[in-house]
């Protein structure tokens, strides 16, 4: 019924994003970044239309594009930060730390329909799953000397969340 469909507030997102490079001696430097990043959800998802979206309702069984009602966007908080350090002349090296943390992202999760409804339940889209990932970096570069040139890059990272898929 089309007197049962209420409008979404709409949502404002302030996301800055800074970053700067600092050298504390001619061949130190240190460097820091942050940012806020703001995703909205794929329009498909939100905007099935009435009738799809009563069909979906109304079959009680899991469906692949179900409607999610009210989603907010996907937020990113990212720090990263670090040093740079270069040895004599043909020697350098890199060590950094990041954090990046994700929420709101979408998850299919089954809803329990009114007592009075003819359906048991219906699926939809919710906000719900999260990811944080951190971890260290190092990398090492040689210069080109007598046509040798190497460069090693190493990274640990952590990453801890929910869902791998939006379905799952």
């Amino acid at each position: 019924d089309p007197s049962n469909v209420k409008d979404t507030e709409p949502s404002a997102t302030f996301s800055p994003r800074i970053g700067f490079s600092f050298p504390v001696t001619d061949q130190t430097v240190f460097y820091a970044q942050y940012g806020k990043f703001v995703q909205q959800t794929r329009l498909r998802d939100i905007y099935l239309g009435t009738a799809i979206t009563a069909n979906n309702i109304k079959g009680g069984y899991a469906i692949t594009n179900p409607v999610g009602f009210g989603l907010k966007p996907e937020t990113t908080l990212q720090y990263d930060f670090g040093f740079r350090q270069q040895i004599g002349d043909f020697l350098a090296f890199d060590l950094g730390a990041f954090y990046k943390d994700i929420r709101d992202q979408i998850q299919q999760r089954q809803i329990p329909g009114a007592p009075d409804a003819n359906h048991s339940a219906y699926y939809a889209w919710v906000n719900g799953d999260f990811a944080t990932t951190s971890g260290i970096s190092l990398k090492i570069d040689l210069r080109r000397v007598e046509r040798v040139q190497a460069s090693v890059d190493y990274t640990y990272s952590d990453a801890r969340g929910t869902g791998s898929a939006p379905s799952d």
